[in-house]
């Protein structure tokens, strides 16, 4: 079952909220199918089985594509995003210009919606090279600074 809800998870990356709590409670219900965990509250559920909000793992699944595309030399995304052309950058050398979009049909894309979030990683992180390690460093700052992802997020 898990690795149904891991490899569907950046398919669809839905801006409504309806969207995103159905597809939340597809979650609910896959995770109350283990036995022994039926009656436990979802986010007991959640520590129990590793797992992570849908919304998480949606943001996640997008910074891991930008730090890929970032570091390694001549991906085909890098032409999505404009370096940073300030000379008093304050973070990490990695930062992109923020796209702005006054429709709704651009302003929910990748090179959106990912541009501000990506900006605000701090330097240790943004800076790792190899993407295991990046993942291994967004959950261990996911657990760590809850509330603060919750903002990156939903911003």
């Amino acid at each position: 079952m898990r690795p149904l809800l891991e490899v569907n998870i950046q398919a669809f990356s839905p801006y409504l909220h309806r969207d995103m709590l159905a597809i939340e409670s597809v979650q609910r219900r896959a995770t109350k199918r283990v036995i022994g965990l039926r009656f436990t509250p979802y986010p007991e559920r959640l520590r129990i089985l590793n797992l992570f909000p849908t919304d998480y793992r949606r943001f996640r699944g997008d910074l891991i594509l930008m730090h890929k595309i970032m570091h390694q030399p001549g991906h085909p995304l890098r032409s999505l995003f404009e370096p940073c052309r300030s000379a008093t950058t304050r973070g990490h050398p990695y930062k992109v210009q923020t796209k702005h979009s006054h429709t709704n049909k651009r302003k929910y894309s990748f090179c959106v919606r990912v541009c501000n979030p990506w900006n605000s990683l701090p330097f240790e992180l943004v800076t790792l090279d190899r993407a295991d390690a990046f993942k291994k460093g967004m959950d261990k700052l996911y657990r760590e600074e809850h509330l603060g992802f919750r903002s990156l997020v939903f911003d």
